[in-house]
């Protein structure tokens, strides 16, 4: 155990010493923040105003639009036709005013499915088009009550009103039967299994990402020493066994710590730049003109950003932590051993081709499933038994746990086949690794490789 922690404490010291771990710990935060905040403000990019041209074929829809001082400027304008309001929008210099054309046809108020049209020169934000889409819709409808009711405005204030009180965009919550009693009322706080699998998939990316960047630098490694002969030296006063899984544990640690480091210094970052990128501001026109219907939109939208904060509260964080440890772990020993051993067999990197394919497969399949099976389908046969499955539960099995799917025994069964094929794999690679360190200028093969098992 003392020869193998002086192995770890070279591998670490060796490698957290390079400029390039030094140079990228720091840039890494630095980056990484910066794309973040550079998609935030790229995302909130917006014209103050917009000004809209309306060429209104019903002649009445434009005189009922709200006004929208805020970010929309309505404005009518001088055109025989729609065509003729076209080619201005085009070429017209009086027409350059205009963000955007909006089209009303004739027969808007007659169907149900709006044939308008809005015409831009450069895209539209999704929040402008959803106001001009609203607007145009309320138009529509504050014409049809008024000619239903016309000539009796008692009854048409009698039917706003009570059209107001009675339209509302219903929201449903899903609700896990194991979570409310045969009274209707929860035991537990309800876990949205959209929010858990959005965490869960979150942390095995990070998995499946440490896996492949650090077992591939655990195999770098290998090959480097064994092909600058260093390991002649090294395995004449060290078993390969002691050796090998002092560069995998050496490896790991130097990952956990700049992951460490990143993850702190990100976080600060983020919410420093969070602080000077998107401060509290309240758009005091565009609320007083807000209808009631946008305003009702808005309502069910912070519901909905309330939602999901709940839902994230009421995670099992304990179980997740716990698990994506172990998993983490577990998972970068199996396959770091398998790098390791690839490593041994060969002697440079052109050569592991052959041999990472049926290693990688299995990590690859897991998180194609879990990307297209977390959401659509939870509890379909392939994200269960690739939980279960050694070589693919540290990616799967988290998405579960975080959704609340997995049972019990179903987390411990999956935490001793990882452990059961952990001993094994080591095995394993510690019988290639012991006889293909010291082979040279052969390219072995699978056949060649399986005698090795035997020796």
């Amino acid at each position: 155990m003392g020869v193998t922690r002086l192995i770890i404490g070279r591998e670490y010291l060796t490698r957290v010493k390079k400029r390039t771990f030094i140079v990228m710990t720091i840039l890494g935060p630095i980056l990484f923040a910066g794309f973040f905040a550079a998609v935030i403000l790229m995302s909130q990019q917006e014209k103050d105003k917009y000004t809209v041209g309306i060429f209104d074929a019903t002649y009445t829809l434009s005189n009922r639009m709200p006004p929208m001082t805020g970010k929309i400027k309505w404005d009518p304008v001088n055109a025989t036709s729609y065509n003729d309001a076209l080619i201005k929008f085009k070429s017209d210099e009086s027409f350059e005013k205009y963000d955007l054309l909006l089209y009303l046809p004739e027969n808007i108020i007659n169907t149900e499915r709006s044939g308008g049209k809005i015409i831009y020169r450069k895209a539209p934000s999704i929040s402008i088009e959803d106001k001009i889409k609203e607007s145009v819709r309320l138009a529509r409808e504050s014409f049809i009550i008024s000619k239903q009711y016309e000539g009796d405005s008692a009854k048409m204030k009698e039917f706003r009103s009570t059209y107001a009180n009675i339209r509302s965009l219903n929201s449903f919550s899903l609700i896990d039967i194991d979570n409310i009693d045969e009274k209707g009322e929860a035991i537990s706080k309800n876990v949205d299994h959209k929010v858990g699998a959005g965490v869960g998939m979150a942390f095995s990316f990070i998995i499946f990402f440490f896996i492949f960047f650090f077992g591939a630098q655990v195999m770098r490694g290998v090959i480097e020493e064994k092909t600058n002969r260093i390991i002649e030296v090294i395995i004449s006063s060290v078993k390969p066994f002691q050796l090998m899984m002092g560069k995998i544990i050496g490896v790991a640690l130097v990952g956990l710590t700049q992951f460490v480091i990143w993850g702190v210094f990100s976080t600060i970052l983020i919410n420093v730049l969070m602080a000077f990128i998107m401060p509290d501001y309240v758009e005091g026109d565009a609320v007083s003109q807000m209808s009631q219907e946008m305003m009702l939109q808005n309502a069910n939208l912070s519901k909905f950003q309330n939602d999901i904060f709940n839902a994230l509260w009421a995670l099992p964080w304990v179980n997740i932590i716990t698990s994506f440890i172990f998993f983490f772990l577990m998972g970068y020993l199996i396959y770091s051993a398998l790098f390791a051993a690839i490593g041994s067999a060969v002697d440079n990197e052109t050569d592991t081709q052959q041999f990472m394919t049926p290693v990688i497969l299995p990590l690859m399949l897991a998180f194609y499933v879990v990307a297209f099976s977390a959401f659509k389908n939870p509890d379909s046969a392939a994200m269960y038994w690739l939980s279960l499955f050694p070589l693919t539960s540290p990616v799967v099995m988290l998405v579960r746990v975080a959704m609340g799917s997995a049972e019990l025994w179903e987390v411990l069964l999956a935490m001793g086949l990882l452990i059961i094929t952990f001993i094994g794999t080591v095995w394993i690679a510690a019988k290639v690794y012991r006889t293909g360190i010291l082979m040279y200028g052969k390219k072995p093969s699978y056949k060649e490789i399986f005698k090795w098992l035997k020796y």
